[in-house]
């Protein structure tokens, strides 16, 4: 199955395999992923609405609702955490889409 990025909320990665939380509140799972979480994401991370929001999460930007130090609350209320070491870059990328 193929997805459309607008669709992804987000990624979380866990034990080598991607879930994807989709705009409906559909959850889609990968198959065991060889590679590394940042190898399997590049093509988001290169599109740029997808930003790298912790070490196992990267967030769709047109999807956050709301921005806190530690965790950003995503469509459908879905938290999600923000690492300290990543902050800086979330909030630059999501102040940069709301304000055009």
């Amino acid at each position: 199955r193929s997805l459309t990025f607008s669709d992804i909320v987000f990624c979380e990665y866990h034990r080598h395999t991607v879930r994807y939380e989709l705009v409906f509140g559909e959850c889609v799972l990968s198959r065991h992923i060889p590679e590394n979480f940042q190898l399997h994401t590049a093509a988001l991370l290169k599109d740029g609405m997808f930003v790298k929001a912790h070490e196992a999460f990267v967030l769709n930007i047109a999807h956050i609702v709301r921005l806190a130090r530690t965790e950003a609350v995503m469509k459908g209320n879905r938290v999600v955490p923000v690492s300290r070491s990543q902050y800086a870059a979330v909030r630059d990328a999501y102040l940069s889409f709301r304000l055009g």
